[in-house]
């Protein structure tokens, strides 16, 4: 959030004949106790992420308060279990993100200009903190039905139903994917705040790739793999950072 003080001006019946009047303009710099009180209420300074505009904003938000209450319903329900589920794209030279600096510095970040990627497929129970996640090359309907078949051996089946809560990308609903046990509900267009393993990938790589650099994909991998076994290793970090924040 980026917070501007207004300049607030009181103009009296006498100010414009005042003489040798000195005015003070309000500082614009944000006083440690207030920074203070937006990290208490739990406001944090985030770059707005950029996404389309709905061509039929209120057949959107109908849908949103649909499915809004459809997922109250889910999390209520004793016999359900709900997985978030989606891909993140991890880069080499990843992009440069905020960090505290002395006034005056101009901090700097290398990078490569090279292609090395990897992805993350994965699905994160933020009940429990479970995660269950696969680092592939590139993500298509062959890479999803072998990361299902994973998450089947994972997540087994139980009393409860399993439901895997999934964007709109093509090959979440291409036909003959195998499921199991798993029960896909499909998240309404242009709506990742509803996805909280959303908040996970950010969390990973501003935590554990801010600054990262490398030229060798094998690397990049390693470094993703060592970072997903010790996020996963703190079960309440896990839930604490995928709670869903639209509930």
């Amino acid at each position: 959030m980026t917070h501007r003080n207004s300049p607030i001006s009181s103009t009296g019946p006498d100010s414009s004949s005042a003489v040798g009047s000195k005015t003070t303009a309000p500082s614009t710099s944000l006083t440690p106790p207030f920074l203070r009180y937006l990290h208490e209420q739990n406001y944090a300074r985030r770059i707005p992420r950029p996404v389309p505009e709905p061509p039929d904003k209120e057949a959107w938000q109908a849908k949103r308060e649909t499915f809004h209450q459809q997922l109250i319903q889910l999390t209520q329900d004793p016999n359900a279990t709900l997985f978030f589920g989606n891909e993140a794209g991890f880069e080499g030279d990843s992009r440069p993100r905020q960090r505290w600096v002395k006034r005056g510095s101009r901090p700097t970040q290398g990078y490569f200009g090279g292609h090395i990627r990897q992805n993350i497929v994965g699905a994160v129970n933020p009940e429990d903190g479970q995660l269950v996640s696969l680092i592939v090359p590139h993500n298509d309907t062959e890479i999803f039905q072998a990361f299902l078949d994973t998450m089947a051996q994972e997540v087994r089946a139980g009393e409860k139903d399993i439901y895997l809560i999934l964007d709109n990308a093509s090959w979440h609903k291409a036909k003959g994917l195998d499921w199991h046990h798993l029960k896909p509900i499909y998240l309404p267009p242009y709506s990742p705040d509803y996805n909280p393993i959303e908040t996970l990938w950010q969390y990973l790589k501003g935590h554990y790739l801010a600054g990262y650099l490398t030229r060798s994909g094998e690397e990049l991998c390693q470094k993703l793999f060592d970072s997903l076994r010790d996020m996963m290793k703190d079960t309440d970090k896990m839930k604490s950072v995928c709670t869903p924040k639209t509930l």
